[in-house]
């Protein structure tokens, strides 16, 4: 199947709030908005656990900002079977979002009404909490 990643907004992953489509206090599964799109998709994977990266303590002292945006292939029972690092602002940041999404849940994409694999781009932000808290994320 051909696959094509649509690239829609940020899912504004971070440590300082988690954002994506849906609602997180009610327990439904939260939307994500960049998938790989395959022909015949009825709905893409929906996020079911997420877990915030560590922030590496030498960088969180040293008041150091980045990000990380890692791919994941989700298989049709919604688990991360491979996670790839796409960019980071520092290797250690990188390092942190992989480990992190690896242990993210999904329920799976659909198609034809049966569950397939798909990929899926989780942006992680590594913000200080000061500046979290004054930008009200």
């Amino acid at each position: 199947m051909k696959a094509v990643l649509l690239f829609a907004t940020s899912l504004g992953l971070g440590l300082t709030g988690l954002g994506a489509a849906g609602d997180e206090a009610s327990g439904q599964p939260l939307a994500v908005s960049q998938v790989a799109h395959i022909r015949g998709m009825e709905s893409p994977p929906l996020i079911t656990t997420r877990v915030a990266p560590v922030y590496p303590r030498a960088l969180r002292e040293k008041g150091v900002q980045g990000f990380a945006t890692v791919e994941v292939r989700v298989d049709s029972t919604g688990r991360v079977v491979d996670a790839e690092l796409v960019r980071c602002t520092l290797p250690e940041f990188g390092e942190r979002a992989l480990q992190a999404s690896r242990a993210w849940t999904f329920k799976p994409a659909m198609a034809q009404g049966r569950p397939i694999t798909a990929r899926v781009r989780l942006p992680f932000e590594f913000v200080m909490p000061q500046v979290a808290a004054l930008e009200g994320r």
